[in-house]
């Protein structure tokens, strides 16, 4: 979802319109956006197996198609479903995107989504992905072949740090010479939000000056909430939802921190990187998303005290925030808009 908003603000401006299709309403977090955009949002019930499904998605292509020309395919473990029912009502392309270097966070939804993308290739005209092994995951041999890596691109103008902005969220946050460490993610299995809390009840035990924001939405999130309502530093870890002020967010902070299980790219490092926020970063994130020097990958295998001690260790050097913008240039989401827009208006072969 994310993916696509930051394109179509430009794409919008090439004539190209996104309509969505979505099941989860907590994953549909733009509506104003995407409405000012011009686009249109349809909710069907989540996809199955069962014939109801079958026809509620038949019936939606049945009385849509003619609206659109591709179907750019974010959930490919749907692909032997939606692929079919779209290309017999006119669907002239299907795009297929990986954006993770896991079937699942969970075993028998994993192996469930590695049988139903065995059909993924042959359902897809183009095949895109956010990083080289998420795409050689998801589309084998044939994405070294045809695939395309499509960065999770930014608008790195709006990054750039920025003082004044860093001043005034930190005094909006309350969070005035206090050590601000960050997690941008969705509350589910694979952001491991339980190791987080483990890593910051580290380093509050020796700074209880520090401060964790979370920011994001998901079926977790009143389980974590919940697992730290009787712990001392319940008031020093703040819950901030989904927010449209991201950068301004990472400015405010002092370290970022990923300790996924999986990630396709992991956008978030990007946007991090680009305001010169030191990062630390599971080793199940994908290397190509280090940019700057101060990134550190520390193996989940190792205890919140060692994840802590190399946080802490660092924070003479989190304090600067240098960043070369010419090293950011893949990832400047106005260096990839063509390659984009040539994906949706090439024909079908």
């Amino acid at each position: 979802m994310k993916f696509i908003m930051s394109y179509s603000e430009e794409l919008t401006k090439q004539d190209i319109k996104f309509d969505f299709l979505y099941w989860v309403d907590d994953e549909i977090n733009y509506k104003e956006e995407i409405s000012r955009l011009g686009g249109s949002i349809f909710k069907i019930a989540k996809p199955s197996l069962s014939k109801k499904s079958y026809n509620e998605v038949k019936g939606f292509f049945l009385n849509n198609s003619k609206k659109f020309e591709s179907v750019h395919l974010h959930e490919l473990y749907l692909n032997a479903l939606i692929c079919p029912i779209a290309k017999k009502n006119g669907i002239k392309k299907i795009i297929s995107h990986a954006h993770t270097t896991k079937f699942s966070d969970k075993r028998l939804n994993a192996l469930r989504n590695r049988l139903l993308c065995i059909t993924l290739n042959k359902n897809s005209d183009s095949i895109m992905a956010c990083s080289t092994q998420a795409g050689q995951l998801y589309f084998k041999s044939r994405f070294n072949k045809d695939g395309v890596v499509i960065p999770n691109a930014i608008d790195l103008k709006k990054y750039t740090f920025d003082k004044v902005i860093r001043n005034k969220y930190r005094l909006e946050l309350n969070l005035d010479g206090k050590f601000v460490m960050c997690h941008i993610g969705r509350f589910n299995l694979q952001k491991n939000h339980t190791f987080l809390i483990r890593i910051f009840e580290e380093i509050y035990k020796e700074n209880q000056n520090s401060t964790l924001l979370l920011v994001g939405e998901g079926p977790l999130r009143k389980k974590i909430k919940d697992s730290i309502k009787n712990k001392k530093y319940k008031n020093n870890i703040q819950f901030l939802g989904v927010r449209e002020d991201i950068s301004s967010i990472l400015m405010a902070s002092d370290v970022f921190i990923l300790p996924s299980l999986f990630e396709g790219l992991g956008i978030v490092l990007i946007e991090a990187q680009a305001t010169g926020l030191s990062s630390y970063y599971s080793d199940n994130v994908p290397n190509e998303v280090c940019i700057n020097s101060n990134m550190t990958s520390i193996s989940l295998k190792k205890s919140p005290k060692v994840w802590k001690r190399q946080i802490l260790n660092d924070r003479e050097t989190n304090s600067l925030r240098k960043v070369s913008k010419r090293l950011f240039e893949e990832y400047d989401i106005k260096n990839n808009i063509n390659l984009l827009y040539s994906i949706y208006t090439s024909k079908t072969k």
